[in-house]
């Protein structure tokens, strides 16, 4: 099963840009594939360019976060998916930014 995740993540990074996950994609995950696919997601936003503006912020804090978050991370990439905002690669990659500066912007 894990070998199949990796996968999938593999082809999702070859397909779209750094951390982004598809609608598509999303949808044919099993629950602990969806959790496997968000820690690899935080992991790579927190390593990725788009979180150097958080550089003298705590990251893992802000991972932590985004880990007690995970369960309204997934009811919010289900509704975008749901809407069929499939056509729009970067939705998913946007609600997960938006998290992380939730996160970033929490004491």
């Amino acid at each position: 099963m894990r070998v199949s995740v990796a996968l999938l993540l593999l082809s999702m990074a070859v397909a779209a840009p750094a951390h982004a996950i598809r609608c598509r994609d999303w949808g044919r995950l099993g629950v602990e594939q969806r959790e496997d696919a968000l820690r690899s997601e935080f992991r790579q936003v927190m390593s990725s360019n788009r979180a150097k503006q958080f550089t003298s912020i705590n990251k893992t804090r802000i991972e932590r976060c985004l880990i007690r978050s995970m369960a309204a991370i997934e009811d919010d990439f289900d509704d975008a998916c749901a809407e069929g905002l499939q056509k729009s690669m970067g939705v998913l990659d946007e609600i997960l930014m938006n998290y992380v500066r939730s996160c970033a912007n929490e004491r």
